[in-house]
């Protein structure tokens, strides 16, 4: 009977199909894990809030065939604004290390929407916990302002006060924005479009300075969130108007007529004034400003002053406006019921005291029953003395300090005074600090809203801030001494023992795994020598060697 012999073709397909399926295996990739976070858990309808997802591949790069945002509850989905359509990422490499991906989402109707992110890759899909985010209607945000109408010439400027004021008991993203027509007037001072975060009951003040391009009506229209109209100023703007008046006066016999022209400026409306800026206040961070404008009718003037807190403590302010009498008499002068009123040689004196937090601003009018003209709103002496003020009841500022949590002993601890309201670094904080020891050192912060020391004692490192200020987050640090790094010791050898092999080096984490392509190759190697070896000795005995 003949002997079989194993071919050499059947060989070459075995190494292929075995090298094939091993190799395979070696490249599979997923996605491990995928965490998320938001930028706000709870915003108004209409406001962008940016969701990031940090994706962890098996290898240290990944190509992923989607990276998707999936709404699973809620009125209707959320609207994916970025990335733009379709919505979502394609053919995204994620790594070991983690890749970072956002959303920036909105919503139309006040719910609570809950979503998930996916990450899918050739061999699977992985998706994350999910998570909620809270839309509320943009009624939760009051928005008050003035001027609503105001004069001023060309030549002049006014002052736009705008106050948001979240009514709920958590804190709220809101975002806005001004609408005007630049060919009229321009705005500069805070942002014209933003979104800002507002505390639980709190108070986020914004001013702007209109300035005149060319006569006409600036209408000034804020937005908030999905609330197209939320606040309107119509500010008229003026240029003075100028005329000639011709006299002739009669001559005489031998004497010829004389002919006077005499030019007549005339102010049509008050223009706003800016209250002097230069005064000095003894309060350290603060930074106080101060706005007026006048409204005139046929019969009145309507005087507004803004005063706002744009520094870093709580101030108590003294407002004091002087009216000459020369302008106008106590029984023209309608004060508001909270001011102080006195009179002298000179004028009609008004006192208003005011407590503002940062960022906080107070408006206060008055009437006087007489058309003024722009000069005469400029002759009002105003004065503003600021001295530092503990905090009213309930008005101690919110305050976090970003620090590490546990530190090594002879390391530099570094703290970052924000504002939670609006995330101010906050400058010219004192921060005490209380060591283990019992040990307390005061350190201030800089521009940066930084302040460091150096940890020189293990133990737990306490912070407390003034009066002035509630701390909200890293109220402490705990310090720790290096561990020790003792050399692993090498058990003596014995007689007739042998040293153990030296221990192999995993790869590592997400490279190349190149010694599982070794092991391949070589059981490969070894099977297709028993296979070579076995077909010769067939051949051998088929030939009767």
């Amino acid at each position: 009977m003949e002997e079989m012999t194993v071919k050499p073709g059947l060989t070459s397909i075995f190494f292929v199909f075995a090298f094939l399926a091993l190799a395979g295996a070696a490249f599979a990739c997923t996605v491990s894990s995928i965490t998320t976070s938001s930028t706000a858990s709870t915003a108004t309808v209409g406001t962008n809030v940016v969701l990031s997802s940090t994706l962890v591949g098996s290898e240290s790069s990944c190509v992923t065939s989607q990276i998707r945002l999936i709404s699973t509850s809620g009125s209707g989905s959320l609207t994916v604004n970025d990335p733009a359509s379709p919505g979502y990422y394609t053919s995204a490499t994620i790594s070991n290390t983690g890749t970072v991906k956002t959303f920036t989402v909105t919503a139309g109707a006040a719910d609570t929407y809950s979503y998930y992110v996916q990450g899918t890759t050739s061999e699977g899909s992985t998706t994350s916990t999910p998570s909620n985010i809270q839309y509320t209607d943009t009624s939760a945000v009051t928005v008050s302002g003035t001027p609503s109408v105001a004069s001023i010439l060309t030549t002049g400027t006014t002052t736009i006060n705008i106050t948001l004021t979240n009514t709920q008991a958590s804190d709220i993203a809101t975002s806005y924005g001004l609408s005007y027509d630049s060919g009229v007037a321009t705005l500069s001072g805070d942002a014209t479009s933003d979104t800002v975060t507002i505390s639980a009951g709190s108070q986020r003040a914004l001013q702007f300075t209109v300035t005149p391009v060319t006569a006409g009506t600036a209408t000034v229209t804020m937005s908030l969130g999905s609330t197209s109209n939320a606040f309107t100023s119509t500010i008229t703007i003026t240029a003075p108007s100028t005329g000639t008046t011709t006299t002739t006066t009669g001559g005489s016999s031998g004497h010829p007529a004389t002919t006077t022209t005499t030019t007549v400026t005339t102010t049509v409306s008050a223009p706003s004034t800016v209250l002097d800026a230069t005064n000095t206040y003894p309060v350290a961070g603060n930074d106080i400003r101060t706005g007026r404008t006048a409204s005139v009718s046929a019969t009145q003037t309507d005087i507004t002053v803004t005063v706002t807190n744009q520094g870093n403590t709580v101030a108590q302010l003294d407002l004091n406006e002087l009216v000459p009498l020369t302008i106008a008499s106590p029984s023209q002068i309608t004060f508001s019921s909270d001011a102080t009123i006195s009179q002298t040689d000179t004028g009609t004196s008004a006192l208003w005291q005011v407590t503002l937090l940062p960022r906080e601003s107070k408006t206060i009018t008055y009437t006087l029953a007489k058309v003024l003209t722009g000069a005469q709103v400029s002759a009002i002496a105003s004065t503003v003395t600021a001295t530092a003020a503990a905090p009213a009841a309930g008005k101690a500022i919110p305050i976090s300090l970003m620090v590490d949590s546990t530190v090594v002993v002879g390391k530099e601890i570094i703290l970052t005074a924000i504002d939670p309201t609006n995330t101010r670094l906050l400058k010219g904080v004192e921060i005490t600090v209380t060591k283990p020891s019992g040990k307390t050192v005061s350190i201030t912060t800089d521009a940066s809203g930084k302040a460091s020391f150096v940890a020189d004692e293990d133990g737990i490192y306490k912070y407390s801030v003034g009066a002035s200020y509630s701390l909200q987050a890293g109220s402490q640090t705990v310090a720790t001494q290096p561990a020790a790094t003792t050399p692993p010791r090498k058990p003596p050898a014995t007689a007739g023992s042998t040293a153990p092999p030296a221990a192999t080096s995993p790869p590592a984490e997400g490279g190349f795994p190149w010694l599982l392509v070794i092991v391949a190759v070589v059981i490969v190697a070894i099977v297709g020598a028993v296979v070579l070896l076995g077909g010769g000795v067939l051949l051998f005995k088929k030939k009767g060697i």
